[in-house]
């Protein structure tokens, strides 16, 4: 059977489906006043997604701008956190935010970083190494 044959014969819905997963966070847990780090769910973002967020962070250069990066981490955050629910006006409000990106950096401080790259990494399926890329001509 070739490749086009099994595609034709998978489950399309399993090309939409986003990969989830879970970030340990040490700020929340000091927050809530817990020993141990509290689970935040995360899913994946597309590629196009990832490009337009880590973009922002990008000079007319095509240099990284470190002044932005934090802020393009925080999108990131936004785009990938699923619970706790960052966009909840209620949850806002009561952390004193007006928007969801404050609340994202009053929740998770340091781990900013962190954890936009965990979700950044969600969606890869494995890690390549250049010696097993064969290119054929």
């Amino acid at each position: 059977m070739n490749l086009v044959e099994k595609l034709m014969k998978a489950d399309t819905k399993a090309a939409d489906e986003r990969a989830t997963g879970i970030y340990k966070s040490h700020n929340l847990a000091r927050i809530l006043g817990e020993t141990e780090p509290v689970e935040v769910s995360i899913q994946e973002i597309s590629e196009r997604r990832q490009t337009e967020l880590i973009s922002t962070a990008v000079d007319e250069k095509g240099n990284v701008d470190m002044a932005k990066s934090y802020d393009a981490n925080l999108k990131v955050i936004l785009a990938g956190v699923i619970d706790p629910p960052l966009k909840d006006k209620d949850l806002q409000e009561h952390f004193g935010c007006k928007m969801a990106i404050d609340l994202a950096e009053k929740l998770f401080k340091a781990e900013v970083g962190d954890l936009a790259s965990t979700i950044l990494e969600l969606g890869k399926v494995g890690n390549m190494k250049d010696d097993e890329a064969e290119i054929k001509n």
